[in-house]
């Protein structure tokens, strides 16, 4: 290709110049965008990140192949699990399947410009993309079954119970104890890595399990309230003219409540025993008796 014509007095044109300056540059620029085709063609543009879960990677320069093995990569975590009494630690790559969805690498590469390079071309972009996490719940079950607090050793919520001296009851309070309810941390770990979390608080998210029994039960402090009265009554018997108390401590010698079963005895031998020291004293039906005549005579 010729591109300067020389005239007669050995001169080059100005529109000559011109124009092969305008070709140089077309040339320079296909030259450019071929060089650019050749070595990003099938790479992803310089600069790119992708958004995942609220985290920023750079996958500018990669294959889609060596982008999607980056972010597979990079996405897999470990999962710290903070218990009562003990902590653990999951591999999440051990029990979940990532699978990246939407715009993904090769989707990325498949939507970019064709005519994108050039000299002095930059690429600043994030884009938006996804992942989906499939955990295999049997695989977590087993990780869980290891647990030290789901072991039989593992301290067992207590029932908040009445208890006693003898001379008066009270509630204890219920205990939660440290052992976990295997189904309910299974499922919150699968939640907690299916979200990407890195951190699962086992307390926040109930996984411990409760007692049947806390010391506000409606049914507990209403049997506590009778068992109390009971024991701590006033009990008198009205005896033609006299009045015979029953005290507590006869209440409490006569009578026993079983804190287990929440029943309550009399022993009926000792009842018999008062009443018949009450019949010797207050019963005179057909009992003789002295009397005085009127002479001063007893009779």
């Amino acid at each position: 290709m010729k591109l300067l014509d020389w005239n007669r007095n050995g001169k080059v044109d100005a529109a000559d110049i011109v124009l092969s300056i305008m070709m140089l540059a077309l040339l320079g620029a296909i030259a450019a965008y071929f060089i650019g085709m050749a070595h990003f063609g099938d790479k992803i543009d310089p600069g790119t990140k992708v958004s995942i879960e609220g985290r920023e990677y750079n996958i500018g320069g990669m294959t889609a192949d060596a982008a999607e093995d980056k972010l597979l990569k990079e996405l897999a975590f470990d999962l710290t699990i903070n218990g009562r009494t003990d902590s653990y630690k999951i591999k999440a790559s051990d029990v979940e399947e990532l699978r990246l969805e939407g715009n993904t690498p090769a989707e990325i590469i498949a939507s970019e410009d064709a005519w994108r390079y050039g000299s002095g071309t930059k690429f600043e972009k994030v884009i938006e993309a996804g992942v989906v996490r499939t955990v295999d719940e049997d695989a977590v079950g087993k990780l869980v079954d290891k647990f030290s607090e789901v072991s039989a050793k593992a301290e067992q919520p207590k029932d908040a119970y009445i208890d006693g001296d003898g001379n008066h009851f009270w509630i204890v309070k219920e205990e939660e104890g440290a052992a976990l309810d295997p189904k309910k941390t299974v499922a919150a770990i699968c939640e907690a890595i299916e979200n990407g979390q890195s951190e699962l608080d086992l307390d926040k998210a109930d996984c411990y399990k409760h007692p049947a029994v806390y010391e506000d039960n409606e049914a507990l402090v209403s049997e506590w309230r009778r068992v109390e009265h009971f024991f701590t009554q006033k009990l008198s018997l009205n005896m033609t003219g006299a009045v015979e108390a029953i005290t507590e401590e006869q209440l409490r010698d006569w009578c026993t409540y079983d804190m287990s079963t929440g029943e309550l005895t009399v022993d009926e031998e000792k009842v018999a025993v008062f009443t018949e020291k009450l019949a010797e004293t207050y019963n005179t039906f057909k009992a003789e008796r002295p009397f005085k005549t009127h002479s001063g005579k007893t009779i």
